[in-house]
């Protein structure tokens, strides 16, 4: 192993706790900035979160790809790692390039609205999905994400159980995302007789979608960073 990777893997794992740290900031303090200034100005919280240019929105965005920038690192660490014949690979590294894919994708959906557009554009017009209970008439595109990612997840346990704080954040990430999933896509006479309304429709939804992804992304900054510690001698003060 060339003398300076150790130094670059110390480097790149303090990095990454900044970078967690910094995210994990702003998803916090962004929702109570704007529940300061909408009591400040006596708007209503969940109109920050009704549009589609909303902040909560650009910070999914970039977020999304934070996180595929992470999975795609992950793969290139653990190339490393088996460059240099370290015990305990992972036998499906491949799939931190589906994740960093899904994120990608799900990057471009929160900015262009993909998963809207294949169903006023495709799935309604071929009267597909538009009977089912609750939800929005074709309004599945999420819901299909989800189930396609979910064998993928599994394989990545593998990987996930030598890190225990990524099992535990992945964990918490899927079940976040569930109901997050729900409440997109369900109707508005699904939701007309709950109680704060618009709170679940709007506040809820994204910052439950903001956190989801924080979760994630926390989950694959220790697996690189659990990986990183493989390339050098663990410093306890990173």
């Amino acid at each position: 192993m060339s003398a300076s990777v150790p130094a670059i893997a110390q480097a790149g794992r303090r990095f990454l706790r900044h970078f967690a740290a910094t995210f994990a900031a702003v998803d916090l303090a962004l929702p109570l900035v704007l529940l300061v200034y909408a009591g400040a100005t006596q708007q209503a919280f969940w109109g920050f979160f009704r549009f589609d240019d909303a902040p909560s929105e650009w910070l999914s965005s970039v977020q999304c790809v934070a996180i595929a920038m992470l999975a795609w690192a992950n793969y290139v660490v653990h190339r490393g790692l088996h460059s240099v014949r370290t015990p305990g690979l992972f036998a499906h590294a491949w799939v931190w390039w589906i994740f960093a894919a899904g994120f990608l994708l799900a990057s471009l959906d929160e900015r262009f609205d993909l998963h809207e557009m294949l169903r006023d554009q495709l799935l309604v017009p071929a009267e597909l999905f538009i009977e089912l209970p609750w939800i929005v008439p074709g309004d599945v595109g999420l819901w299909f994400a989800f189930v396609v990612g979910l064998p993928f997840a599994v394989l990545l346990l593998e990987e996930l159980r030598r890190w225990p704080p990524a099992l535990a954040l992945f964990a918490s990430a899927v079940l976040l995302t569930l109901p997050v999933i729900m409440i997109d896509s369900f109707s508005d006479a699904t939701l007309r007789d709950w109680p704060f309304r618009t709170f679940w429709d709007y506040p809820f939804e994204e910052i439950g979608e903001l956190w989801a992804q924080l979760l994630f992304l926390l989950a694959f900054a220790s697996v690189l960073r659990g990986r990183l510690g493989q390339l050098a001698p663990l410093d306890r003060s990173l």
